[in-house]
């Protein structure tokens, strides 16, 4: 979870977490014991951690090494992790710190608040550190606070492939009917995986899935209701116009 371009520091305030890691913590414990029920990664870091939900969900799961990093705007007291694990970096710096070797990346909601090109390094970034990468990011319309990159999943699965990354999509069966997973991360992860070092992570049918998709959740909020509400406003308008 990242500072918003724009927007005061205080906009991830304590209430904002607060509120927040009840709902990531959960969806953190079924996507990830999901995850290493199949692939028994140890070693975890978090780019955009927030508090550490995530990493915090992993280590309840027997994650043994963990790290994240996030901005300034991350208030120490709240940190789910030990604040020794913690490391503050600046997103649209070229100066990042080392990333180190691990068995699983995270990124999730994150690179859509970045530019073009610190999200195409996200990505770089992800993959030098490890052969499985859990990413997620804002689909076009998605909408939030300081969105500048928001793009479908295909053509995160484009900037994954320059680097030999190929895509699983076999956490959607577990997580898109289920209420406890918030629809944003249903709908936007996948799972990237470099075939040579954790190939058995994609499935055969793979190719066959839609990889661009819209969750139920996201289209009630942002087509029914506000569409809605706007031919209903037009008609209003039109009748005053008479």
């Amino acid at each position: 979870m990242i500072q918003i371009p724009g927007r005061r520091a205080a906009r991830y305030d304590k209430a904002f977490y607060d509120d927040f890691t009840a709902s990531s913590l959960r969806s953190g414990e079924i996507v990830l014991g999901a995850l290493l029920h199949r692939y028994a990664a140890r070693s975890i870091i978090d780019v955009g951690c927030g508090v550490g939900a995530w990493l915090k969900a992993a280590q309840n799961l027997g994650a043994s090494s963990l790290r994240g990093f996030d901005g300034p705007w991350v208030d120490d007291s709240q940190l789910l992790i030990e604040p020794t694990s913690f490391t503050r970096i600046s997103f649209e710096s070229a100066d990042w710190p080392d990333l180190g070797k691990v068995d699983l990346a995270i990124s999730l909601e994150v690179a859509e608040h970045l530019s073009l090109t610190q999200g195409k390094l996200l990505v770089k970034r992800l993959c030098n550190a490890a052969p499985v990468v859990l990413f997620s990011a804002a689909i076009p319309h998605q909408g939030g606070e300081g969105h500048q990159n928001e793009q479908w999943q295909s053509w995160w699965a484009e900037i994954f492939a320059t680097q030999g990354y190929r895509p699983s999509l076999f956490l959607r069966r577990i997580t898109w009917t289920n209420a406890e997973v918030s629809f944003w991360y249903s709908q936007n992860m996948v799972v990237y995986v470099d075939p040579a070092r954790a190939g058995s992570l994609i499935e055969p049918d793979e190719m066959a899935q839609p990889m661009d998709v819209i969750h139920p959740d996201l289209y009630q909020i942002r087509v029914i209701k506000r569409g809605r509400h706007g031919r209903l406003r037009r008609l209003i308008d039109a009748i005053r116009m008479r």
